[in-house]
């Protein structure tokens, strides 16, 4: 797609996520809305210890990475406002190192409140998707969606995820159970969708 590199895409920059990031990971968990749309986990007041084991376990990802907004390119001298300013995270889990050769991922992303609404969920995701299939050579990429969670059910199925059903009652949240939405896009409909090529060595 036009616009996206390696580390970057139309409006945004991707690093590595590092130990000087925990407070953001922490301030992500600690919303309780934010943490109840991406995690089944019972939720709970977060410690700092917590965003330490979160920053651990994504670096088992295939790829985790923090959004950020680039640097005003002038106006300020203030060396910390010109790095730039994580607005979320994102991440692509592989599969078992037992089913590695079936080439499937599964996506994970969540984005701070005060930058959502304004499309870099949808950015991240088309960025995220384009490593996935173009540099990490995976040939499905899935995702899900909690049933109380329906902006994220269409965002999904807007960026062009085909539903393939719902696990049932699968979630206890809110005093009831809810069902969770199952996404999935394999390498061929994201190459349709979105103009990419395959490249060739020849």
């Amino acid at each position: 797609m036009t616009g996206l590199g390696p580390w970057h895409s139309e409006r945004l920059i991707y690093r590595a996520i590092e130990p000087e990031d925990e407070p953001v990971l922490l301030s992500i968990s600690s919303d309780p809305e934010a943490f109840s749309n991406s995690a089944p986990f019972l939720p709970q007041p977060r410690s700092k210890r917590s965003a330490t084991q979160h920053r651990e376990w994504l670096e088992g990802a295939l790829i985790s990475a923090m959004i950020c907004l680039p640097p005003p390119t002038s106006g300020s001298q203030d060396d910390t406002a010109m790095r730039p300013n994580p607005v979320g995270l994102i991440h692509l889990h592989g599969s078992d190192p037992r089913l590695a050769h079936h080439r499937h991922g599964d996506i994970g992303i969540n984005v701070r409140k005060t930058y959502q609404g304004q499309g870099y969920g949808t950015e991240a995701i088309k960025w995220v998707l384009h490593w996935g299939f173009q540099y990490a050579g995976l040939h499905r990429i899935e995702l899900g969606a909690f049933e109380y969670n329906p902006g994220a059910v269409k965002l999904y199925e807007r960026i062009g995820f085909v539903p393939e059903g719902k696990r049932r009652d699968w979630v206890w949240f809110n005093g009831r159970y809810w069902d969770v939405h199952m996404f999935s896009m394999l390498e061929h409909e994201w190459r349709e969708r979105f103009g990419e090529k395959q490249n060739s060595s020849n």
